[in-house]
């Protein structure tokens, strides 16, 4: 049996991230990504009607967003925090320049990006503060964002839905706060923001909070207490919920050395797993958390009962289109026991999708590895410089 000492995947448990399902979009291959998004930039930059058109500008700044995430995800991390700060100055210029102040609202998202950037680059206290503003954004009052304040009356009648704007603006402060301290280590910090009760009547947001807090718990060895919490925090939680908290309690065993009962807790998951049906679940929140269980599978030699699963979850990520879900699926498949043709097919796959693939943490560029050249991304720089061209005027 593999020990945990001797695996790295079993070292660095639990794992630092969250795996509750939330709102998370299929990442696309890059270039052909970043090709649709010059394309749409470009038909919204050149469409009739005013320049300040409420709709226009959403397009613009929706397209600007994606760039974003785009460049980010290429390695391009600078590139994508100009673009969003070029989005807030062009929303405030608009704003001033034809006086329409229902603009101002759009700096929200580009504001969101800017603090998911600094997080990345390790600067938790800046991505904190971008957080916190928009966690107080509210259509009852005025609301310092992005150097500017939002008046009440700016906000369009959609958005002066209460209860769904706080339930978005909340959600941005619980779980990319979260995000930013566990991808950062702030371990402790994560157990002070989890006692401020940050879900504030937000159901959906306690899950996620209570997975941060086993996480932290585990990895600051405080195992018994973080054991003991599982059953009841099982107990509140919906079905993909509840895998996630059981999954936790897996790792969770494994680091306190009782790997037998984290065994059992896995290939019962690998059971319950195996009986959704991913072709229709083919949605990057409930593969997410099952390629985080197919790994620690593999790693306590679970690979046999997990294989059919695997082999699903890869086809659901091929239909979404999902690069890095499909490089992690694939890692495992070419790894796994079994027939020696299909592994041998397995890994092909994987080397074709790192050889064509411009997403830089697969290619190494993130320093995980010996970075490999990457393919023709001229699109990228083309993408970047058309929106600023565009956010300029």
């Amino acid at each position: 049996m593999t020990s945990a000492t001797a695996n790295p995947v079993l070292r660095a448990l639990p794992a630092a991230y969250v795996l509750v399902p939330t709102d998370q979009i299929a990442r696309r291959p890059l270039v052909p990504w970043a090709a649709d998004l010059r394309r749409e930039a470009a038909a919204a930059a050149n469409a009739g009607g005013s320049t300040y058109d409420r709709v226009r500008c959403e397009e613009l700044i929706r397209c600007g967003n994606a760039a974003a995430l785009v460049l980010a995800n290429g390695g391009r991390a600078d590139a994508a925090l100009r673009i969003c700060e070029a989005e807030i100055v062009w929303v405030r210029r608009l704003a001033e320049r034809y006086r329409r102040p229902g603009l101002r609202p759009l700096v929200v998202q580009p504001w969101i990006n800017i603090g998911r950037l600094h997080a990345r680059g390790g600067r938790v206290e800046e991505a904190r503060r971008h957080f916190d503003q928009v966690g107080r954004c509210s259509p009852a009052r005025p609301c310092p964002i992005a150097d500017l304040v939002i008046q009440p009356d700016d906000w369009t009648e959609q958005d002066r839905d209460l209860d769904a704007l706080r339930e978005f603006c909340r959600t941005v402060l619980v779980v990319d706060t979260l995000r930013a301290l566990l991808a950062n280590r702030r371990f402790e910090d994560v157990l002070a923001f989890a006692a401020e009760r940050p879900a504030d009547g937000v159901d959906h947001l306690e899950p996620i909070v209570a997975e941060a807090e086993l996480v932290a718990l585990g990895r600051l060895q405080r195992l018994d207490e973080a054991l003991a919490r599982v059953d009841g925090y099982a107990r509140r939680a919906d079905s993909w919920e509840r895998i996630v908290i059981r999954l936790r309690e897996a790792e969770l065993l494994v680091a306190a050395g009782v790997e037998d009962r984290a065994r059992r807790v896995i290939a019962r998951l690998i059971d319950v797993c195996s009986r959704v049906d991913l072709a229709a679940k083919a949605r990057v929140p409930f593969l997410l958390p099952i390629e985080h269980l197919l790994r620690i599978a593999w790693s306590l030699d679970l690979a046999d009962e997990a294989l059919s699963l695997a082999e699903a979850a890869y086809k659901a990520a091929q239909r979404l289109e999902d690069e890095p879900l499909q490089a992690g699926l694939l890692r495992l498949l070419a790894e796994a026991p079994g027939n020696p043709v299909r592994r041998a097919e397995f890994a092909a796959a994987l080397d074709r999708l790192i050889e064509t693939t411009a997403y830089a943490r697969l290619r190494g560029g993130d320093g995980s590895a010996a970075p490999k050249a990457a393919p023709d991304t001229a699109v990228l720089d083309a993408l970047f410089a058309e929106l600023l061209a565009i956010l300029d005027t």
